[in-house]
């Protein structure tokens, strides 16, 4: 899922993993 302002992934039930470039 991608979500705006800024590079965010989050995958999972609970998992979220942010990637910021």
């Amino acid at each position: 899922i991608l979500m705006g302002g800024g590079n965010k992934l989050t995958f999972g039930t609970g998992t979220q993993l942010k990637v910021e470039l």
